[in-house]
């Protein structure tokens, strides 16, 4: 019996301890003047700093082309401490509705240092 358990537990530490391959080809650099143009859900990436927080988790950002609005989810940081003098690449993809463009963020990465 010991050893059924043991050999539950050990398959289920297989399959929950795992690392992925995370393609982000499909998240084409644009301009901030060329990402407030696209269509909804289209896949993004973007330069710049992100200048401050708006509200929650709301973040004005700036390539220097334009400023837009990017939403940052909590466990979308994964401990990367960022300033406004930080140069950082944001993917994820557009978000349009009621209350205007944004970019809903999927990664955030320290870029260009």
């Amino acid at each position: 019996m010991k050893h059924l358990y043991l050999t539950a537990a050990l398959i289920g530490l297989t399959f929950t301890a795992s690392a992925a391959f995370i393609d982000t080809t499909d998240n084409k650099n644009y301009t901030v003047d060329e990402a407030i143009q696209l269509r909804n859900k289209t896949p993004v990436a973007l330069e710049g700093q992100i200048q401050k927080h708006v509200h929650k988790d709301k973040y004005l950002f700036s390539d220097g082309t334009n400023q837009m609005t990017v939403e940052i989810k909590n466990n979308r940081w994964n401990d990367v401490d960022v300033t406004p003098n930080d140069r950082v690449r944001l993917t994820g993809e557009i978000d349009r509705d009621s209350d205007g463009v944004k970019l809903e963020v999927k990664r955030i990465d320290l870029w260009g240092e």
